[in-house]
């Protein structure tokens, strides 16, 4: 009888089984431990090599300097009869300041006028007295009654008195005509665009040709540089270059080349270049500036990130993916620019270039692509 019920107990027992795999997705291939079999190859991320322009780079350190100053100067003593500006008002070129008093104008021509006169006179006098003495000398030498030597002394003193009275009239002709054209125009103008920083001028008192009566301060700051003899023939006045002022923000600023020295320093060798910042840029003179000058360029060449490169102190090499294995690429390099490389030789375009994961590899070894 137990033999009987053996094979329908056996049945019951496979249908079970056959109901739980269904139940439960059970497959005679996956292993029954649970275990998962890890990828294969080294995980790298990768790019394509392309072609690009390239600026190589020159980093260097200045300082950011105030900005530029100009004093204005009364042309003549007079007295201020208005004053058109204040401490901090921004002006332009050509802009009014203060006006003189023509009156106080009027009356310093006059006199000088007189003075002018009178000295000509003078001179002329102390010229003909001076040629007379000459003439005398020269008669008394041709019958040998006085030396060569005092003749080219008289000489000596007609050249002096004569060049002694041009120049003293051409000063004062000068001042006459200052005079007039202050006379013609009375008031004091800006000679730049900037700010007032310095006003000294009030109405009622007298300004002076020898105290400056404002100063205007050019907006904006300066940036101050020295470059090596590399790296001058490559700029000009007008280029820009990239601004860093790492206290003040971690954005480049665009800053424009003013001047730039034509002969090296004595002591350094240097070249001093002065850059212009835009004019609403802020900063405090003597902050530390990090300055990046382009030198030069090349067009539709091969680049590549620059980490991207191993370097063994003999050669230069690269990986590249191909057929999933990591290939070794020797190069040659030109120009180095910002995060970037070109490649000379070595490469051609359009490869899979491991940029992330390169130590790591060995050339032939099996890698598989991952993202960032």
């Amino acid at each position: 009888m137990n033999e009987t019920r053996l094979p329908s107990v056996a049945l019951r027992l496979l249908g079970l089984g056959t109901a739980l795999c269904l139940l439960f997705g059970c497959s005679p291939s996956e292993p029954v431990s649970g275990e998962v079999s890890e990828p294969v190859g080294t995980p790298v991320e990768v790019t394509t090599v392309t072609h690009g322009d390239l600026a190589a780079q020159a980093r260097l350190s200045g300082k950011v300097a105030a900005a530029r100053e100009v004093s204005i100067l009364a042309p003549l003593s007079a007295k201020v009869t208005a004053v058109y500006v204040r401490v901090g008002d921004k002006v332009e070129n050509g802009q009014v300041l203060f006006s003189l008093d023509k009156s106080d104008l009027q009356t310093s021509y006059s006199s000088l006028s007189s003075e002018y006169t009178r000295t000509k006179e003078l001179l002329e006098a102390q010229v003909q007295q001076a040629q007379t003495n000459y003439d005398n000398t020269a008669a008394l030498l041709e019958v040998g009654a006085a030396s060569q030597l005092e003749l080219d002394t008289a000489r000596v003193t007609l050249l002096s008195a004569q060049t002694s009275m041009a120049s003293t009239l051409q000063q004062l002709e000068d001042n006459l005509q200052t005079l007039r054209d202050t006379m013609a125009d009375a008031d004091v103008k800006s000679t730049m665009d900037g700010m007032v920083s310095s006003l000294s001028v009030v109405v009622g008192a007298t300004a002076s040709p020898t105290s400056p009566a404002a100063v205007i301060t050019e907006r904006g700051s300066q940036v101050t540089v020295s470059v090596s003899e590399a790296v001058q023939p490559y700029l000009s006045i007008g280029d820009t270059a990239q601004v860093i002022i790492s206290s003040a923000s971690d954005e480049a600023i665009e800053a424009t080349v003013r001047t730039i020295s034509p002969s090296a320093g004595a002591m350094t060798q240097l070249f001093d270049v002065v850059l212009d910042l835009p004019e609403d840029t802020t900063l405090t003179a003597g902050m530390f500036a990090t300055v990046l000058f382009e030198t030069e360029r090349r067009e539709n060449v091969i680049t590549v990130p620059t980490e991207a490169i191993l370097n063994d102190g003999v050669s230069q090499s690269v990986y590249v993916v191909e057929d999933g294995l990591a290939s070794q690429r020797v190069l040659t390099t030109g120009l180095v620019g910002d995060g970037v490389t070109e490649v000379v030789e070595g490469l051609t375009g359009g490869e899979q270039l491991v940029v992330v994961g390169q130590s790591y590899l060995a050339d032939g070894a099996p890698v598989r692509i991952v993202e960032g």
